[in-house]
């Protein structure tokens, strides 16, 4: 069937892609985000007005529908775009993206909290929550590690605690630090070199690539053995495939993923929980709510509920209230 693509921009640093066949029709987001993303918002939406003469859509091919268009430019486009597909895709055959995907019925997936103190931290642990993420290199070594004693201190081995560097320390903070680091019981530390040098990094704790992958090729990663998490943002990395990609050689290596959002708008949220579904990462995704969403005309994300993804009885993405967005 013939389908058309249509944009909307309901608020400032976002753009919502609508693909319509007849009386249906599927959307995606595109939210980079500034600063960290590789594009603005206004290269994004021009990718996305570079579609033209988009072929007859067949929900059954929709892989085959996305791979015949050529790569945007724009990780965040194609991402909106791919999702969209999947979304369109799901709603004719009446099934959820994650089964287009590839995944099956599988178990309920935990999501973390990020905190920066104590109080949050005893907040999202009553919410439900049992991973707790820390951004390290705000403040001082010491700080970020009394703050890490002190969390574990609190809730013992009830939780999990991960650590997020962002690529702040040189290469001697880090092998300064990471020793000092091992008694927390970190399930892992996220970037704490910049890409070119997360592949040779010695660590005595599990690291996880994140940026590094929109960097860097999967192989040359996890060509460092400390590296056995990869975390997966679909807003950054391209799509929801090139996440599934990543997944597979994620897992051949023996690794595992998380896969996690970039502050994104409630339906690229939704999408992301679509993939976990998909992947059914055995560790906690980064998918809990954040204040961008407050941005948002209200939109429901089903999957995402009590600190836990799962499944749900909804066709496509499964996200209401997208009548706002185009009013």
């Amino acid at each position: 069937m013939n389908v058309a693509l249509s944009l909307t921009r309901p608020i400032d640093g976002s753009a919502i892609v609508r693909l319509s066949a007849g009386a249906a029709f599927g959307i995606g987001e595109a939210t980079p985000l500034p600063g960290y993303s590789p594009e603005t918002i206004d290269e994004a939406v021009a990718a996305l007005h570079g579609l033209t003469a988009l072929a007859p859509f067949d929900a059954d091919e929709v892989h085959a529908w996305l791979s015949g268009i050529k790569q945007l430019g724009s990780p965040a486009a194609q991402f909106a775009l791919e999702t969209a597909a999947f979304d369109l895709a799901g709603k004719l055959l009446e099934t959820p993206v994650h089964a287009l995907l590839g995944g099956s019925r599988g178990a309920a997936i935990p999501v973390n909290a990020l905190v920066s103190n104590l109080a949050g931290a005893r907040a999202a642990v009553d919410d439900g929550f049992g991973t707790l993420k820390i951004k390290l290199g705000r403040c001082s070594f010491a700080e970020d590690l009394a703050l890490l004693e002190i969390l574990r201190a609190e809730f013992g081995d009830g939780i999990q605690l991960r650590a997020d560097a962002n690529g702040r320390w040189s290469v001697d903070e880090a092998t300064s630090y990471l020793p000092r680091l091992v008694h927390v019981g970190l399930q892992y530390i996220e970037e704490p070199v910049a890409s070119e040098l997360l592949p040779t990094l010695a660590s005595p704790i599990t690291l996880a690539a994140d940026e590094s992958l929109s960097r860097l090729p999967a192989s040359r990663a996890l060509e460092n053995p400390a590296v056995r998490i990869f975390v997966l943002k679909p807003m950054l990395l391209g799509g929801l495939l090139r996440c599934v990609d990543l997944a597979s050689a994620a897992t051949a290596a023996g690794a595992s993923v998380v896969v996690s959002h970039m502050f994104d708008g409630p339906i690229a949220r939704t999408a992301c929980a679509e993939l976990c579904l998909a992947l059914q990462p055995t560790l906690a995704c980064g998918l809990a709510e954040h204040d961008r969403l407050g941005e948002w005309p209200e939109l429901v994300t089903p999957q995402i509920a009590d600190a836990r993804i799962a499944q749900t009885q909804t066709v496509g993405l499964g996200c209401t209230g997208v009548e706002a967005l185009w009013t």
